[in-house]
This record gives C-alpha cells, sequence and structure tokens, in this order.
C-alpha cells in the first residue's frame, strides 16, 4: 500500500474514463483520521486497467492525499483510509485509473466528500505521571484528526465532582489538557503518601471525542468509564528548616522541619486548622 502526502493541484491527469466506467460513493461515508480501515466502492471499472488510485482532497485547505486501490473485480474497488492529518473534517474524493503512464480521471455518479472522525487513545509518555493538586498542569492526550478549529475541552472526573479546562490543539494528533485544582479533603488522611486518581476525558464543541483503546491486540472502544486517568499528589517540600506546602493564590502553610520525616510533616499539615483551605501544591 503507497501513502502519498501532496499539495492540491499536484495530480494531472490527461484524459477522462468512458462514460460506461464510473464509481458510486461508498456505504460507508465516514472513517477515523487514523486510517487503516477498509472501503469499498461499487461501480463499473474496467479490469483492463488494473492500477487505480483515490485522492481524498480537504475541502478547507490546499491539502491531498493519495491512496492505491486493489480492484477486486469489475464492480468493485477497495482503498485504504489514510491518516488524515489535517483534523476532522470532509474531504472531496477522485478515483483514477492508470494507463501506459496516462492517469484517466473515473467519474463518480454522484459527488461524494469523506468525512474523517477525530478520537483520543490515551495519554502521551511525554506527560507527567504525578499530577500537583494545584492543578495547570498540562496532560498530552494523544489521538487523530484533532482539528483547531473547534472548541476541545478536558473533562476531570473526582468522584461525582467533574471540572472541565479548556484545551490547547498542538497539532492533529496531541492536545494539551491543563489539570484543574483538586480540593484538599479528597486526600488520604493517613502518613503515606498515597494518591487520588482523576479520570480525564475529552470534549469537542460539547460532545464527547470517541476513545479507541490501541494497547489491545486489536483496537476497541471504550465502554467503561474512566477510559484514563492520572494520579495526584499533594507535595510538600523541604525549604531549610521549614515544610512549606504552597497553596494555590500564591499563600503556604509552614511546619518546623527539625525532627520531622516528609511523610510526619504530610500528617501534621493533615490535621492543621488550615487543612480544609485548599490542596497544597508543588
Amino acid at each position: 500500500m503507497r501513502f502519498t502526502l501532496c499539495a492540491l493541484g499536484f495530480f494531472v491527469f490527461l484524459g477522462t474514463a468512458s462514460a460506461d466506467i464510473f464509481w458510486n460513493p461508498p456505504t460507508v461515508r465516514n472513517g477515523s483520521a487514523r486510517g487503516g480501515q477498509v472501503v469499498f466502492f461499487p461501480g463499473n471499472y474496467n479490469t483492463s486497467l488494473p492500477l487505480y488510485f483515490c485522492v481524498f482532497n480537504s475541502t478547507v485547505g490546499d491539502y491531498s492525499v493519495q491512496v492505491d486501490g486493489d480492484l477486486v473485480s469489475s464492480t468493485l474497488i477497495k482503498f485504504r483510509l489514510p491518516t488524515w492529518q489535517f483534523g476532522f473534517g470532509s474531504a472531496n474524493v477522485s478515483i483514477f485509473s492508470v494507463s501506459d503512464q496516462t492517469e484517466i480521471l473515473v467519474q463518480p455518479s454522484e459527488q461524494f466528500a469523506f468525512f474523517f472522525t477525530d478520537e483520543w487513545n490515551g495519554l502521551s509518555l511525554a506527560s507527567p505521571t504525578l499530577f500537583p493538586a494545584s492543578g495547570n498542569t498540562s496532560a498530552l492526550v494523544t489521538g487523530f484528526g484533532f482539528n483547531s478549529a473547534s472548541s476541545y475541552e478536558c473533562e476531570w472526573t473526582l468522584s461525582t465532582t467533574v471540572n472541565r479546562t479548556s484545551a490547547i490543539v498542538i497539532n492533529s494528533s496531541t492536545i494539551s489538557c491543563p489539570s484543574p485544582p483538586v480540593p484538599f479533603d479528597p486526600f488520604p488522611r493517613s502518613s503515606s503518601f498515597r494518591g487520588i486518581s482523576l479520570a480525564i476525558a475529552l470534549v469537542r464543541d460539547a460532545q464527547p471525542v470517541p476513545f479507541l483503546n490501541l494497547t489491545s491486540s486489536s483496537p476497541s472502544a471504550c465502554t467503561a468509564a474512566p477510559c484514563a486517568s492520572v494520579s495526584v499528589y499533594p507535595v510538600v517540600t523541604p525549604v531549610a528548616s521549614l515544610f512549606v506546602a504552597h497553596l494555590p493564590g500564591g499563600a503556604t502553610i509552614e511546619l518546623p522541619a527539625l525532627g520531622l520525616s516528609r511523610s510526619s510533616a504530610y500528617s501534621a499539615l493533615l490535621s492543621s486548622p488550615a487543612a480544609n483551605i485548599t490542596a497544597p501544591a508543588s
């Protein structure tokens, strides 16, 4: 299978197929920008011209992608969808046959645009493994078909509390999701540094973006939340002779560090009158 990325207008055809050679739109009219899905185009094809290719032209920019076809029979041809790097949206479809190095446009029975959809599949390895409870630490969400022209939000869920933060589309496969502040009360009140799990989901234009699990032997949809989560920890750091917990807004809680281990200072912080103000942060 050959995938070719090119600018619109790169393809020049020197002829048009006769009227008895044509193609019809497929039954499947949308697919993931991840690519790889096989789509069948019915029609009437010339089997003496076994070389066919399909061009997907973006309807919103000068982009196109070419993929080779497989002529199944005189009435059916199949193409494997390319990875679509231009964000979710529609692409006009053109099919060509090749004869003696001449590209011949095969006429459609009707004009047709294929729609590429977006999806997310988890967190990048470049994302932090632990998130401070003060928030504003970015998780890098990976996927396909992200479109900077749309409004994405990250949905963070702790028990029954849901917070949404505005996301930034870095490119068609990466989105930056800033974490929200987490209240102090949910943290385990013990001397251990156990954190809490914060579920994450992706929303576009107020609608959930589908999640696809790519870690299994075959890609599968997520049917039960959370599809992904991060660990959030309160952080207490020693500064000179003090343990200092930094609070959102610039406030701090200070505890004498002499004779106290980090976990002991954490326990003392939990029992302090100020413990219910807000989450300590790094």
